[in-house]
C-alpha cells in the first residue's frame, strides 16, 4: 500500500510541478471532455444532457453515475416488430 502511495505523490508531485496556466489548461481540457462525453452519452440514451452538470460534483457524481447505469434502458425496451403475416387465400 505503501509504494502505491508513494507512485500517486510521485505522479501529482509532477503535475504540480507544471506552471499554472498549463496545469488549468489541462484541467479545463478534462473538464471539456467529461462535460462532452458524459452529455453525449446521456442524449443518446434519451436522458436530457443537462444531468452531465451533476459530474462536477464529487459525491454527486458516483451516485448519478451509479443511478443512470441501473436504470431501463430505452434501447432494450423497444421490441422487434412483427414478423409480416403470410397472406390468407
Amino acid at each position: 500500500m505503501s509504494e502505491i502511495l508513494v507512485l500517486l505523490d510521485a505522479l501529482s508531485g509532477w503535475f504540480l510541478a507544471l506552471p499554472r496556466a498549463l496545469m488549468l489548461f489541462i484541467y479545463g481540457l478534462l473538464l471539456t471532455y467529461t462535460i462532452a462525453a458524459g452529455g453525449y452519452a446521456l442524449a443518446r440514451s434519451g436522458v436530457k444532457p443537462l444531468w452531465v452538470l451533476l459530474l462536477l460534483v464529487p459525491t454527486i457524481n458516483l451516485c448519478a453515475l451509479w443511478l443512470w447505469a441501473y436504470r431501463p434502458w430505452p434501447r432494450l425496451a423497444v421490441t422487434a416488430p412483427a414478423a409480416p403475416q403470410p397472406a390468407k387465400d
